[in-house]
Parts: C-alpha cells; sequence; structure tokens
C-alpha cells in the first residue's frame, strides 16, 4: 500500500506521468539468499502444505478494490 500511496503522490503532486504499476509479486515464492523466509507476495503460500495452498494477506485484498474501483477506496486514509 505504501509503494502506491507514494506513486499516487508523485502523480499529484510532482505531475510524474505513471501508465501503470504492477506488484512485486503474486505469492510468496523462494529468494536465493533467503529461502522461502521472506514473504513478498500478495498470497501467502503454505510450503509445508502437500498442496501448497494459497491464502490472500490483506494487501491481496486492497490491491483487488483498488483495481475494482480504478482507484483509491475513498478512505481518510487514502489520501495523498
Amino acid at each position: 500500500k505504501k509503494f502506491i500511496m507514494e506513486t499516487l503522490k508523485a502523480i499529484k503532486l510532482d505531475g510524474v506521468d505513471v501508465i501503470g504499476y504492477t506488484a512485486w509479486s503474486l505469492m510468496d515464492g523462494f529468494e536465493w539468499h533467503r529461502g522461502y523466509s521472506i514473504r513478498r507476495g500478495l498470497f501467502y503460500v503454505d510450503f509445508l502444505s502437500q498442496d501448497k495452498k494459497l491464502l490472500p494477506k490483506s494487501s491481496a485484498l486492497f490491491y483487488q478494490k483498488l483495481i475494482e474501483k480504478n482507484g483509491f477506496p475513498p478512505l481518510p486514509e487514502n489520501q495523498p
């Protein structure tokens, strides 16, 4: 959410021409230097389960609403 907020500020305050944004990673993955210990994805992966179940994180739900509304939900904390 913070990265998206900073992008919004760059657009609104600095006039930066941003044409798109993508999340760092859809789901947790393997990092060569840290293994499975870093969790950067929008979805939590249960690496210990046989079926590697995916669970949406709060960031996934936020990103979903952001996409559905084509912008930030009208909440005070989402304003630059």
